[in-house]
């Protein structure tokens, strides 16, 4: 089996790294789809939704950049499709929403491969995190990170790099 056929069916997760990022600002669309009785179509939707919008927003940082801020409780999640942009001063489109994400470490892995994820990045990060006696930080949104230019890439693939808030 070529090395190419094996990435088509497993992909590949890096070893996870921390790293802090500084104060982040965004400016994105979001859409809150219940776990046992979501429509999770929606998320297709808002996705091509915020596509169409994104050229209202002003300040954007690197328009190169989609990130995807979610949280999550038990019963369901917000997962918001943005942009990072410079100051929200009078800089969010109506409909949209604005916020900053603090300062803060972050346990950082970037998975290149297909859906389902395999390795699935979220549970290395929870591995890593058991193994370093780490807890994640509730209060703070986990970050994914596309480029555009391989974001649906036509070879199938998924590439993105997830950060999960950590304490210390």
């Amino acid at each position: 089996m070529n090395e190419q056929s094996q990435v088509d069916k497993t992909g590949f997760a890096s070893e996870v790294v921390t790293v802090h990022l500084d104060e982040m600002k965004f400016v994105g669309l979001p859409v809150i789809v219940s776990f046992k009785d979501g429509d999770y179509g929606t998320i297709s939707k808002t996705k091509q939704l915020f596509m169409e919008r994104m050229g209202e927003i002003e300040g954007v940082i690197n328009p190169d950049i989609l990130w995807a801020p979610w949280y999550a409780n038990d019963i369901m999640f917000t997962y918001v499709y943005a942009v990072q942009v410079a100051s929200l001063d009078n800089n969010v489109p109506e409909g949209l929403v604005g916020f900053t994400q603090p300062a803060a470490r972050y346990a950082t892995v970037h998975y290149e491969g297909p859906l389902p994820w395999e390795p699935d990045p979220y549970e290395r990060l929870q591995t890593y995190r058991q193994q370093e006696g780490l807890e994640q930080v509730k209060g703070l949104m986990v970050l994914e990170k596309y480029e555009f230019d391989r974001e649906d890439h036509p070879d199938g693939l998924l590439y993105v790099d997830v950060f999960g808030p950590i304490q210390g």
